[in-house]
């Protein structure tokens, strides 16, 4: 209050910032009014892994990482609950900032309400180059592993659109019938689908290896599409 009172009288004596300068960033959030209200724990954690996408991205953009994450949720009675909890190591990545906001609202949340709006943010930022404490709890080798195909994700939407790659599932007996199936190679075998044309591409597996490396298969996987959409573009 007292701080209001002397930006409103005039008698504020803090520094005047340089015109370039640019606040830090403190948290990185973001939310959603929905356009109907989620009934559900799956409804839900459909909403905050979204939210979740674009909040990594950010954190990249920023070169920065969280070690917290903070939820907001307003029931369709306009009530609202927040809750945060610290995240085990910093991280940038989606996943692990949506299962920590998801793992929080469902020990907090009591369904009072159905819920209407949810926000996630990034909290307790550092720089994304900070060192991290080591702990038996974590494999280190897997989450580099998640980390490297962050980077080859952010590098795919980059170049095609932030809906070039996106978290689905299903089953693959509720796949309707297609005409052509593409398998990957990287020594991976894919279950059997039935079509008309089958291709495999043969590709190698860029995990674990060079940024280079995974531009390279991005570039391959991009020239076998245009060469696939021509050649039924003949037929």
């Amino acid at each position: 209050g007292l701080a209001l009172w002397r930006f409103a009288n005039g008698t504020d004596t803090s520094r005047v910032m340089h015109k370039d300068f640019v606040s830090p960033v403190k948290s990185i959030g973001h939310g959603i009014t929905c356009t109907a209200d989620l009934d559900g724990e799956e409804e839900v954690w459909r909403v905050i892994l979204e939210l979740s996408q674009d909040i990594g991205h950010r954190l990249r953009v920023h070169e920065l990482s969280a070690r917290g994450v903070q939820v907001y949720v307003r029931g369709n009675d306009l009530l609202g609950s927040q809750f945060q909890c610290k995240l085990p190591f910093t991280t940038q990545l989606p996943s692990e900032i949506a299962n920590a906001a998801f793992r929080v609202f469902r020990e907090r949340y009591r369904w009072g309400s159905k819920v209407r709006a949810v926000t996630v943010r990034a909290i307790d930022l550092v720089p994304q180059n900070s060192p991290n404490q080591l702990s038996i709890f974590v494999n280190a080798e897997k989450l580099d592993r998640r980390e490297r195909l962050q980077d080859a994700i952010e590098e795919l939407r980059g170049r095609f659109g932030k809906t070039a790659i996106t978290y689905a599932s299903k089953l693959l007996s509720d796949i309707p019938e297609v005409d052509v199936v593409i398998t990957m190679g990287c020594n991976v075998q894919c279950p059997f689908l039935p079509c008309s044309h089958r291709e495999d591409w043969g590709l190698d597996d860029p995990t674990g290896k060079s940024d280079d490396a995974f531009l390279e298969t991005i570039r391959l996987i991009e020239k076998k599409i245009l060469e696939l959409q021509a050649m039924y573009k003949q037929h």
